[in-house]
């Protein structure tokens, strides 16, 4: 079955390739007439046309190949600037928060030390109301005691007082 496949193929071939030999001027001006079988010259303009269409295409398109090369450094460094802009803010922030958490941490130990205060104060008020009501309760006994006088009931010691 192969063999039969590749002699007819063979047998194709070789014709193809007598018909070639035979006729090597007839193909040549069939090339050069082109498909439609236009002279020489009017193929020439016609390729001239393309090419001059082609260049312009080419030139158009290496404009705008080059702006948007252009539109795309202005937009990187647009955002170089941005994110220097950013790492500039973010070290900003970062000294804002080291410096507030420094500020709250003393808050913080303000907070303490004006609760000890306060406690100190209460205490020494505390101990200052005591004081002031033994010399109070102190007084009053002193004057109760200067002001009752000797009491008519009890003799008076005359060994006592010499």
């Amino acid at each position: 079955d192969r063999v039969k496949e590749y002699r007819s193929e063979l047998n194709g071939t070789r014709t193809e390739f007598k018909r070639a030999k035979s006729s090597p001027d007839s193909d040549r001006a069939a090339l050069l007439a082109g498909a439609s079988g236009r002279s020489n010259s009017s193929t020439s303009n016609d390729q001239r046309a393309r090419m001059a269409n082609a260049t312009a295409s080419l030139q158009a398109s290496s404009a705008r190949l080059e702006e948007s090369r252009r539109v795309c450094m202005d937009t990187e460094d647009v955002g170089v600037n941005i994110l220097q802009n950013l790492a500039s803010q973010r070290e900003t922030m970062l000294r804002s928060r080291d410096r507030l958490d420094d500020a709250d941490s003393s808050i913080t130990e303000s907070r303490n030390v004006l609760s000890s205060m306060s406690r100190r104060m209460a205490t020494q008020k505390m101990l200052l109301v005591g004081i002031a009501a033994i010399i109070v309760v102190v007084i009053a006994i002193v004057l109760l005691v200067k002001l009752s006088g000797p009491s008519p009931a009890t003799p008076v010691d005359k060994d006592r007082d010499a």
